[in-house]
């Protein structure tokens, strides 16, 4: 943990990690746990403010029933406000209809999303 931080603080664009949780807000938490685990010794606020720099996007993949994964949520991370990573859902699956519905503006990320589909 201590070390995906470091290197994704070091100035250089594109990083990518996978951690194993049951949601966004749980990985932050569980991030938080590895890195005390990894001899992280300062504060939480100072750990949450390099998360926050270090962080663009969060993305939770999920099983669904019927066993296919889908990029369940897409999530913008922004800055610590009263002590707490902000983020804003971007998308989110819509099982039903088996698509991703925008919860935000996400103007920001055209680009990117020109580039890539998030389901297949």
């Amino acid at each position: 943990v201590a070390r995906a931080d470091l290197a994704m603080n070091t100035g250089h664009e594109g990083s990518m990690t996978t951690l194993h949780a049951n949601s966004l807000k749980d990985a932050f938490s569980r991030l938080e746990m590895l890195a005390s685990f990894a001899g992280f010794k300062g504060s939480a606020a100072t750990f949450r403010q390099q998360v926050a720099s270090a962080l663009d996007l969060m993305i939770q993949v999920d099983r669904l029933s019927d066993g296919r994964r889908r990029v369940i949520e897409v999530a913008e991370v922004g800055a610590v406000a009263d002590g707490q990573l902000q983020t804003r859902v971007l998308f989110r699956y819509d099982e039903a209809n088996d698509c991703h519905q925008a919860q935000a503006d996400v103007a920001r990320w055209q680009k990117a999303r020109a580039t890539c589909t998030l389901s297949s």
